[in-house]
């Protein structure tokens, strides 16, 4: 190649190199123009002809001529520098040097003139000049990219979340037998393991500039009963044998006691009272009891039986009561099927069918499937009422009730009458006990310290009473303000016979309707249609 050729080729390079690059700036040293892609966003009117405005994460740098180099210092470095728009990314060209060679040192002093301190690659760098690898646009600095860190999370070796609704059938029907699947450990069972939080990483530009990721978050260790944790916090073990269960609310693992009754509960079994949960694998039969502190859980039927839970009933197989069973819960109450029974759930009670039950939910009743029927019997809610069929064409009375049975005034008005009476025996009982106390420091009597014996017990008994009567009070203020908007809901007939009441107003059926919607507005029942 002649010297007039390779004068050419360097022109033609200089060019190429001098061309605007999208999205980056150019810089070469002892130059006063410096080119700039702004994009529409940019404020061009801060360019001025030796210097330039860089916006980074919103940090705006300026880079002026006596930032970028003096020529009397950079007469030696012959070089062009592209940085990318989002300031993460720096490009070194070198040119041909006829005399020496370039040092990394000049190179990274020149950078750092440039306010590029962060992601320098010497080696890259070195390798360059080593290698003679002019010419060449060569990646010389990079940002570090922010990266999302990942929370902390618990790693459960049992399931967490049992079923707690029915499944509806493809016809219609409901399978029970899925609730209540209850998760048993054995002692020294590994049951949950934590997995500690990766943590993010800043984003941080050639510039030095930082960009925060929000840190990924550690989560509190699990309070625990009948648990152990490992001292590195990361593996819980079951202390003893039990039923497993976990509260996401409190964020609690719980290992609670269980009385697994491998058959049925009948007469030769004897009642049965318990500190906790009770499985029935078998049958319950007739005049028997299961009191539990805890779930009662029922594979089999239940015939004339009384069951008592501090927390939730679950039947498989339902209830057959025969107008004398009894089932209350303070939790829930879960049952294929109930008929002639007596139930009072504090929280809301499921089943597939009820026939002639009187039954009393806290919350709401909710009879699943497409054959779901309430037929006879009294059914009542606080919220609200939904099934698929209420009532026979026979015509059996079947009463519905969300809220009150009656006006809510009248059901006020009522406990008011009771509490202002018992609070003026209160007041005789406790002025009857100032006389005879007074009578007995005067002169001691036998027949005036028995009467102000009875008097102290009737003192007791009023006040009990007073307060009972006010916390019913409080709890009929409640009840009207969840059952304010409670409806009755039918998706199928609503026969003759029927009597829907909501909060005092009351709708009897003469003629049959469908698929609909019962509320109560002021004074008057209004039945809406459930396709509107």
């Amino acid at each position: 190649m002649n010297k007039n050729n390779k004068t050419n080729q360097e022109e033609e390079i200089f060019q190429t190199t001098m061309e605007q690059v999208a999205h980056r700036i150019r810089i070469r040293p002892g130059e006063k123009l410096v080119e700039q892609v702004l994009s529409e966003s940019e404020d061009t009117s801060k360019a001025q002809d030796n210097d330039i405005i860089y916006q980074v994460n919103e940090t705006p740098i300026e880079i002026t001529e006596t930032d970028y180099g003096r020529k009397s210092d950079r007469e030696n470095l012959n070089c062009t520098v592209d940085i990318g728009a989002d300031g993460m990314v720096a490009y070194l060209m070198l040119y041909g040097k006829a005399e020496g060679t370039y040092t990394v040192e000049e190179i990274v002093e020149y950078l750092n003139s440039l306010k590029i301190i962060h992601g320098i690659r010497k080696k890259t760098i070195q390798r360059m000049i080593d290698e003679r690898q002019y010419y060449e646009e060569v990646v010389i600095a990079r940002g570090t990219d922010a990266a999302k860190g990942k929370n902390g999370y618990f790693e459960f070796h049992f399931n967490p979340t049992p079923e707690t609704k029915p499944i509806i059938l493809p016809d219609g029907s409901v399978d029970y037998n899925k609730l209540g699947k209850i998760e048993l450990a054995e002692t020294g069972q590994l049951l949950a393991t934590y997995h500690k939080a990766i943590p993010a990483v800043d984003g941080v530009n050639i510039f030095g500039n930082c960009s925060p990721i929000d840190p990924a978050v550690d989560l509190e260790p699990l309070k625990t009963k009948g648990v152990v944790m490992t001292p590195d916090c990361r593996d819980y073990y079951a202390t003893s044998e039990g039923k497993i269960s976990y509260s996401k609310a409190d964020h609690t693992l719980t290992i609670t006691p269980i009385y697994i009754i491998e058959e049925s509960v009948d007469n030769a079994t004897g009642d049965i009272r318990f500190h906790g949960d009770v499985l029935v694998k078998g049958n319950v039969f007739a005049n028997t009891t299961i009191r539990a502190t805890g779930n009662i859980t029922v594979n089999g039927h239940v015939e004339i039986a009384n069951l008592h839970a501090g927390k939730n009933v679950i039947l498989k197989n339902g209830m057959q009561g025969s107008g004398i069973g009894t089932i209350q819960a303070k939790g829930e109450v879960m049952a294929k099927f109930l008929e002639q029974t007596q139930v009072y759930a504090g929280g809301k009670i499921t089943a597939n069918a009820i026939l002639n039950c009187n039954i009393e939910s806290g919350t709401e009743i909710e009879v699943s499937g497409n054959r779901g029927t309430i037929i006879g019997g009294s059914t009542k809610a606080i919220e609200k009422i939904s099934c698929f069929a209420l009532g026979n064409r026979v015509g059996v009375n079947t009463k519905i009730i969300v809220g009150f049975e009656k006006e809510f005034k009248e059901v006020i008005a009522e406990l008011d009458s009771q509490i202002e009476e018992t609070r003026d025996k209160l007041f005789e009982a406790e002025r009857n006990l100032s006389r005879f106390s007074a009578q007995l420091s005067a002169k001691p009597d036998p027949a005036i310290a028995e009467a102000k014996a009875a008097a102290f017990r009737d003192k007791i008994t009023y006040q009990a009473n007073l307060k009972e009567l006010n916390s019913k009070h409080e709890e009929m203020i409640d009840i009207r303000e969840r059952s304010i908007d409670g409806t009755v809901v039918a998706f199928g007939p609503v026969n003759v016979g029927t009597t829907v009441i909501i909060n005092g107003i009351k709708e009897t059926l003469e003629s049959e309707r469908k698929n609909v919607n019962f509320t109560a507005k002021g004074r008057e029942m209004r039945v809406y249609s459930n396709t509107m």
